[in-house]
């Protein structure tokens, strides 16, 4: 290292010179290789190292020649005339010790490395040897390790560009290795909307998460942990993709909270409904004494009250499982009967439906009453949000092997992913007199049946959604 003292006082460059002495000195005691100093062909120092190789004293080493421990052969000669040719050399000589026992050693020689001080390195071949095949083979399993780790590796240096990156890490960022290889960090996610320095701030630390949107607009949430100096001016950032883990934590919350509002609204459920069949009763008796002009209103009452009802009735469903017997049936024909029971509706609203089925019959286990009740729920939502009327498509199609995938497609406003996400939670609805009671029951219902509901949307456009169900499930009272 080329050091400038041109500014340093007397002082500075002193406790400069003693600090570079002093880790000389324990560099050079503490080394395992064997290292002396000569001048003029006589042994001046030499460390601990070369003492035991000798089996001498130090006292006793320096009244010895260099000379005196090397074979003059022909490495000899060669490698002293590259010393005094270029002012340092390594080569292989035969090194003999006061025992006569001679050894191949090789030696790196430096002249005038301290004032008139000439220095030489004496280092098994065989160690040397072995430790370059130890390397290679550390080098070896760090690049099994590396390539093949289940979680993302990206290797980085102190310019924050990337090194290299495991088969792991291209995958879980969607980018090619190839194309990002020397380039800034920050480029291997190109949607990332980190600034520069910020993302270096963020990924100096020791750990933390971050998020980036991939090319097919699926937004992923990524857990990093970072260790610096793993290897010269290299460090390494592991990733791991924790997406499923935090929309498995998001169910269980939601899960969780149903499972309170259940119990808290079957409570209430049970206390209103008593007051409410009183209710009914006294309404009817009441119908039949008064005015033919007061009867309208005995109509609205009535409607009202058996809407009461219905959303206790979807409360008690909420808060306790259902007993319900599952049997083969055929979903197309669910779907028909659904339709036929909405085509008034339909036709009031000026909306048509369009059904397109991939078979005539396609069998599924399943409790047909429930299946009814959540096609006619997403029917009944795309129908509202269609006030001018339209289209709403039905599709049924067999996907794979072990699955059917029926989806209600509208052509309604449409919404953001802020919505989205919010479909299903406890008492969401985006209706004017809704009580977010419908979806809860839908996704209930599917989540009892082994399924799942997927919901695709775009404001001004529509929105689709998607039921999947096995088609072949074991009977059993839920």
């Amino acid at each position: 290292m080329n050091t400038s003292y041109k500014n340093c006082s007397s002082n500075e460059f002193t406790k400069v010179l003693a600090e570079k002495e002093r880790l000389f000195s324990i560099f050079y005691k503490k080394s395992s290789d064997p290292i002396l100093f000569w001048q003029e062909g006589m042994i001046i120092s030499a460390n601990p190292a070369m003492c035991k190789m000798l089996g001498l004293s130090l006292a006793d080493l320096q009244k010895y020649k260099l000379d005196d421990f090397i074979c003059k052969d022909p490495n000899y000669y060669a490698t002293f005339h590259a010393l005094y040719l270029n002012g340092s050399a390594e080569g292989k000589v035969t090194f003999t010790t006061p025992d006569v026992e001679s050894m191949p050693l090789n030696i790196k020689l430096n002249l005038n490395i301290l004032d008139d001080c000439h220095l030489a390195i004496f280092y098994s071949a065989e160690d040397r040897a072995f430790k370059d095949r130890e390397l290679a083979e550390s080098e070896n399993k760090f690049r099994n390790l590396f390539e093949g780790s289940l979680e993302g590796l990206v290797l980085w240096n102190e310019q924050y560009e990337v090194v290299d990156m495991n088969p792991a890490a291209k995958e879980m960022l969607g980018v090619d290795k190839d194309t990002i290889i020397d380039s800034f960090i920050k480029d291997s996610c190109k949607d990332c909307k980190l600034e520069r320095q910020e993302l270096k701030d963020r990924i100096g630390r020791v750990s933390g998460t971050f998020k980036l949107k991939q090319k097919n607009d699926i937004e992923k949430t990524f857990e990093f942990s970072t260790l610096h100096q793993v290897f010269s001016q290299l460090n390494v950032t592991a990733l791991k993709d924790i997406s499923e883990r935090l929309i498995l934590e998001e169910q269980l919350r939601k899960s969780e909270t149903l499972h309170v509002l259940g119990e808290l609204a079957a409570g209430v459920a049970h206390e209103v409904r008593n007051p409410l069949t009183a209710l009914k009763g006294f309404i009817q008796l009441l119908e039949g004494s008064v005015q033919e002009d007061f009867s309208m209103y005995f109509n609205v009452i009535t409607t009202e009250l058996e809407r009461i009802e219905s959303i206790i009735n979807e409360f008690l469903f909420l808060s306790k499982p259902q007993a319900q017997c599952f049997s083969e049936e055929d979903v197309c024909s669910i779907m028909n009967q659904t339709l036929d029971l909405l085509s008034a509706q339909a036709v009031l609203h000026n909306i048509q439906f369009i059904k397109q089925y991939s078979d005539n019959t396609i069998k599924i286990t399943c409790v047909p009453n429930q299946l009814k009740k959540v096609f006619i729920n997403m029917l009944k939502n795309a129908i509202e949000v269609m006030p001018d009327g339209g289209f709403i498509s039905i599709y049924i199609q067999r996907i794979e092997d072990e699955h059917i995938k029926v989806s209600i497609i509208d052509q309604g406003a449409g919404m953001d992913n802020d919505k989205m996400k919010k479909l299903g939670e406890p008492f969401y609805t985006t209706k004017e007199r809704g009580t977010g009671l419908g979806l809860m029951v839908t996704y209930k219902i599917i989540e009892e049946h082994n399924g799942r509901i997927e919901v695709e949307s775009e404001v001004g456009k529509g929105t689709a959604f998607h039921v999947l169900l096995p088609t072949a499930q074991k009977s059993n009272d839920i």
